[in-house]
């Protein structure tokens, strides 16, 4: 997929019954001119190198398994989609192990979603115009939380809905 070179626009989708976890080959990262990179599928490890790729400025993953820190490095991302994390998320507390945690244990008093997702980095994503996150209770952001981003990145329109 690197020899793509011209590259612009790439979707994935995988199906309902499809192979539960897509991943792309670790030369993904080498796509120089990739600007809007959909992923639809049951669970998708976004590439820890992901950094890599400065030309990116739409990335929705629905829903993603893992997100590295490093996202925040993408200077001209515009559009940022994290609807519908994988129940298989792993959370940043000690306490709580996955996604699941919260809807058994509910929100560990003092920690918001933030936190516990591991997103802190999303607060220094300055140029981002766009936040996309969709989730179910109890996995949707609270209003809460939806002001504490809002004051990180005020120039961003948070789009945090429930269904």
């Amino acid at each position: 997929i690197h020899e793509l070179q011209q590259l612009e626009y790439l979707s994935f989708f995988s199906g309902f019954g499809s192979y539960p976890y897509l991943s792309v080959p670790d030369t993904f990262t080498q796509l120089p001119r990739l600007k809007t990179f959909q992923v639809n599928a049951y669970s998708f490890d976004i590439p820890a190198d992901i950094d890599k790729m400065q030309s990116l400025e739409h990335l929705a993953i629905d829903p993603a398994l893992s997100i590295p820190a490093c996202i925040k490095n993408l200077k001209n991302l515009k559009v940022l989609d994290f609807s519908y994390l994988s129940s298989d998320y792993a959370l940043q507390h000690p306490d709580y192990d996955r996604l699941w945690d919260l809807y058994d244990k509910g929100v560990p008093e003092g920690w918001s979603r933030i936190q516990l997702y591991g997103w802190e980095w999303l607060k220094e994503m300055t140029g981002l115009q766009e936040f996309i996150f969709r989730h179910i209770e109890p996995y949707a952001f609270t209003e809460k939380e939806r002001a504490e981003l809002a004051d990180a990145i005020p120039n961003c329109n948070l789009t945090l809905k429930t269904e």
